[in-house]
């Protein structure tokens, strides 16, 4: 048997989870670990793929240096969270996150990039697009999201939908340059994009909802925000039946995560 393959990714943590989240799952590098594993195993690559998952915690000014995509040791592929910030927010460390994303966009494109709710809409700020609240309210819970022809083959999936976890109120209003569309929603019309090498194959990747959410996590980040006064009891109300039912976080789109960090017919 030939040996695994061996990956090292870097987490860009944008937040800590809510307490009742830490205390069950614990930080975004454990909850992005177990989705990544789980994910993994979900495909016929488990035990061709060893991957291991540095976090680097921007929300705190913690920044990785350059060696970090060229040096001896560098990332095979980058993660970029979620966050209960707000991406269009004018924060020291967003600004960072966003002029960090441009830079090895640019400068190191054989990095494969993944992001995530804030990570998908930091992403877009990073390609020239925008980030602004959204006017038609907030999107949380398993949410159908339609795909289009690139969606279908990014995700492999033989259907018109996607069912994804969602938590969020603000949204990318239309799509950045140089990226394609992959779904939409009726209240989020930039679900998901992709931008790719000259090649075809795929540079970035990313999604509005949270893959990496299970219906526990989502449950008690609305009982966070019901006790907070964020949300009003009729949304409340709504997501909870949302939250309950079943997604493709782990299944058809971890597995696309999975096809974008470490290619199946790339040389190991």
């Amino acid at each position: 048997m030939a040996a695994a393959r061996k990956l090292r990714l870097g987490l860009f943590i944008c937040d800590l989870p809510v307490p009742a989240v830490v205390e069950k799952y614990g930080t975004y590098l454990d909850i992005y670990k177990a989705w990544l594993e789980n994910s993994l195993n979900a495909t016929d690559r488990a035990t061709t793929i060893e991957f291991r998952l540095d976090g680097y915690n921007f929300y705190k000014g913690q920044l990785p240096s350059m060696e970090e995509y060229d040096g001896d040791d560098p990332f095979d592929g980058v993660i970029v969270t979620g966050s209960a910030a707000s991406a269009y927010e004018d924060e020291k460390w967003i600004r960072l996150l966003v002029d960090h994303l441009s830079m090895i966009i640019k400068q190191a494109p054989h990095i494969p990039i993944i992001g995530i709710c804030f990570g998908h809409q930091i992403v877009a700020r990073s390609m020239g697009g925008r980030c602004v609240r959204n006017e038609k309210g907030w999107e949380i819970g398993t949410t159908p999201v339609q795909l289009t022809e690139a969606g279908k083959q990014v995700f492999g999936a033989d259907l018109s939908t996607l069912d994804i976890q969602q938590m969020h109120r603000d949204h990318i209003p239309t799509l950045p340059p140089n990226m394609e569309l992959l779904a939409s929603s009726p209240i989020a019309p930039v679900q998901g994009m992709i931008s790719r090498h000259p090649s075809g194959g795929i540079h970035i990747l990313t999604v509005q909802g949270h893959p990496e959410f299970s219906p526990d996590i989502v449950s008690k980040i609305i009982d966070a925000r019901e006790a907070s006064g964020v949300l009003d009891a009729e949304t409340v109300k709504e997501a909870r039946i949302k939250a309950a039912k079943r997604d493709d976080g782990v299944g058809l789109i971890g597995k696309a995560c999975w096809q974008v960090l470490a290619p199946a017919d790339s040389v190991v």
